[in-house]
């Protein structure tokens, strides 16, 4: 997605000709990570791209977010992003006392109807009376199950559109020779900067079942015209992927652990604390009960009533009474 040879097709796809006819396509560029501050890392979208719009001169960003299942969170999950986006471009003091127009794309393939509500409306318990106060928005989506790739004009995003569409799919088998064969003709002929079809076949090969990687080791050893060597760079790439993947996972494992032995130690700090308060609130308490029965003595001895004391005190009967028998 962030070959601009695909977005640009795709987002064409996507987006109504009565939107499309006022974003100045050649001003298309991709937002680099660079723009992105750690904050917005959170919320990660697939890819953003913006474009310029002929209305007011002002960026639209174009949100890409690819589902493979049928997500009922993606509305509350682009709203979050549309945020941060704004907040981004505060930050960066752009041009324009405006927030940008930021246009989300969802392109699905769930291998079948892609069923996602189409409104923050729909996540919330509404009071009908006051419904205007929700703030909604809708996505333009691309479901898979609907579209077919076949019929569309050779080149990149057709093979992407064809990955993404049967990569879970028994079709997938019926579609990879031809994805190997095209891809590695429109190479020759386009001489695209880096090789497409390793990316497509690393997709591929991390979303089908273990059970089949033989399968598709066999199909791309056989159809590729450099056989099981070009099969072998693949499997040493997703190897490495593989292996990045769980040296990331591990690291955030150890940067948790970490975070929770810190959080720990505080809360040990936090409870001995506690601890030591508790231990002076008894010894606080035990000297009032000593100062209390102190005084209850000095009454007795000046001739003072039970009913009188125990006005003054605040100590039961029961309790005055036991210190007078230990006094004796």
């Amino acid at each position: 997605m962030q070959d601009i040879e695909i977005a640009k097709p795709l987002a064409l796809l996507s987006i109504p000709f009565s939107v499309q006819k006022y974003l100045v396509w050649e001003t298309l560029e991709l937002v680099k990570d660079t723009w992105v501050d750690e904050n917005l890392k959170e919320y990660r979208s697939d890819i953003i791209y913006r474009i310029k719009n002929l209305k007011n001169n002002q960026w639209v960003y174009l949100l890409f977010e690819h589902k493979s299942i049928s997500d009922k969170d993606v509305q509350f999950q682009l709203l979050s992003y549309i945020v941060e986006i704004w907040k981004q471009h505060r930050k960066q003091k752009e041009t324009g006392r405006l927030l940008p127009f930021v246009i989300p794309i969802v392109v699905c393939h769930c291998n079948r109807i892609c069923n996602f509500d189409n409104s923050v409306k729909e996540m919330v318990a509404i009071i009908e009376e006051a419904k205007e106060v929700v703030p909604d928005f809708h996505f333009n989506k691309l479901d898979l199950w609907f579209f077919e790739p076949e019929k569309n004009e050779d080149g990149k995003l057709k093979i992407f559109l064809l990955a993404l569409k049967y990569s879970r799919s028994p079709e997938l088998w019926r579609v990879l020779p031809w994805i190997i064969r095209r891809t590695e003709e429109l190479q020759k002929v386009q001489k695209w900067h880096y090789d497409y079809l390793r990316v497509v076949l690393l997709y591929l090969m991390s979303v089908i079942k273990k059970k089949q990687i033989h399968q598709f080791k066999e199909i791309v050893s056989k159809e590729h015209s450099g056989g099981k060597g070009y099969m072998e760079t693949i499997a040493d790439a997703f190897r490495e992927e593989e292996r990045l993947k769980r040296e990331k996972a591990e690291r955030i494992v150890a940067e948790l652990r970490k975070e929770i032995k810190q959080k720990d130690s505080e809360l040990d700090k936090k409870v001995s604390v506690i601890e030591q308060k508790d231990t002076e609130l008894e010894k606080k308490n035990e000297q009032l009960v000593k100062t209390k029965e102190q005084m209850v003595k000095r009454m007795l001895e000046n001739g003072l009533d039970f009913q009188l004391i125990r006005k003054i005190t605040g100590l039961s009967i029961e309790k005055i009474e036991q210190i007078q028998k230990t006094d004796n």
